[in-house]
């Protein structure tokens, strides 16, 4: 059932594109440019939380492939949600609302300086982690 959210939210994004089959075909991190292209469009709107969060969970692919990092699902009070976890410690990254909140909030969102910029944070947490 968790896999098949993540492979839903995956699909938002794949049909959003207009070109399945280059989406499928690329790397989780050159999907970057397929979430960069859908964010200079403003393909969805700041209301289309869905779909938003959707573009999320392909940010956190790339995150996942970049930093060898594994999806996990959290459930607390709130409910469940998709994390990615460094193996071997309890450190846990949320992309699911990287881009929605930022949008939410007004804010202009560039996809490769919020992927360059988690990275840098995520290598940071793992020296002190690990």
């Amino acid at each position: 059932e968790d896999r098949q959210r993540l492979d839903d939210q995956r699909a938002v994004v794949r049909d959003a594109i207009g070109d399945p089959a280059a989406f499928e075909k690329c790397s989780a991190r050159h999907r970057l440019r397929f979430l960069d292209k859908l964010l200079r469009t403003q393909r969805f709107k700041r209301a289309q939380t869905y779909e938003l969060q959707s573009m999320g969970i392909v940010l956190g692919d790339a995150l996942a492939e970049a930093l060898d990092l594994k999806w996990a699902i959290v459930e607390d009070h709130h409910g469940r949600d998709p994390a990615l976890l460094l193996p071997g410690t309890t450190v846990l990254l949320f992309p699911l609302t990287m881009i929605s909140k930022r949008l939410e909030d007004n804010q202009m969102v560039d996809i490769v300086a919020l992927f360059t910029a988690v990275l840098d944070q995520f290598e940071a947490i793992r020296a002190e982690a690990v």
